[in-house]
């Protein structure tokens, strides 16, 4: 595989696309799965046999040398260098953004006191109603904010063709198990993480696609990779 001579790897983690999964199948092959993903929530950056990982902070990812690293930060806060092996995992845009509502309505109804709730809990004040008003198009439209924060599809199209691989979410186990471990000379397997427990009712299904035609953005983004979902 072409690849093979990367030593570095970079993973643009949009929220809600099986982006847990991805990292959680990385720090199990190096060990303990479940207490290296929370100290790497802790301190951002562990080193594992020689092999240092770098989650969520912008600053690490650009001034430190690391073997994987990712982040919900947009591509232009993200400068990596010409070796380094990128990808990200792409979703069908509603079934994403239903997903984003499933885990804030999965944390208030279980009285979770999840972090993002500072800033998103809001969004529920009314339920399902006040989440389609409220939640902002950064967030709306993450997939093209991730590689585009002027939201314009030929600027996306073009950053996103940078990357070495964008994994269609329906193919991510595959890419998982065959060609993230032979690039990164890993046994990964996967297992699915963060999976929401919370299931849509009728009425809120059919507010929520209310939505589905401001996302015709993204869906014109992934018409020119002729990615179907």
């Amino acid at each position: 595989m072409m690849f093979l001579n990367r030593k570095k790897f970079y993973f643009y983690h949009v929220r809600k696309t099986g982006g847990s999964t991805v990292n959680y199948s990385i720090l199990a092959a190096l060990g303990n799965g479940d207490e290296l993903y929370k100290k790497l929530s802790r301190d951002l950056s562990i080193k594992i046999d020689g092999k240092k990982i770098v989650g969520w902070n912008s600053k690490k990812i650009n001034h430190e040398s690391f073997f994987y690293g990712f982040s919900h930060h947009p591509y232009g806060n993200i400068h990596l260098n010409k070796h380094t092996y990128s990808f990200t995992v792409v979703r069908d845009p509603f079934d994403r953004i239903c997903s984003h509502y499933k885990m804030l309505k999965m944390f208030t109804s279980g009285n979770i006191q999840h972090p993002v709730l500072k800033n998103e809990g809001k969004w529920l004040e009314n339920g399902v109603y006040s989440f389609v008003e409220l939640i902002p198009d950064e967030h709306l439209l993450r997939q093209l904010f991730m590689f585009s924060k002027e939201y314009s599809i030929r600027e996306a199209f073009q950053n996103m063709k940078t990357l070495n691989r964008i994994v269609p979410l329906q193919q991510l186990n595959n890419f998982i198990t065959a060609e993230l471990s032979e690039v990164t000379q890993l046994k990964l397997s996967t297992t699915i993480r963060n999976e929401s427990k919370y299931y849509l009712s009728i009425e809120e299904k059919e507010v929520l696609e209310s939505l589905r035609y401001k996302l015709n953005p993204e869906y014109e983004l992934f018409d020119k990779f002729e990615i179907t979902f």
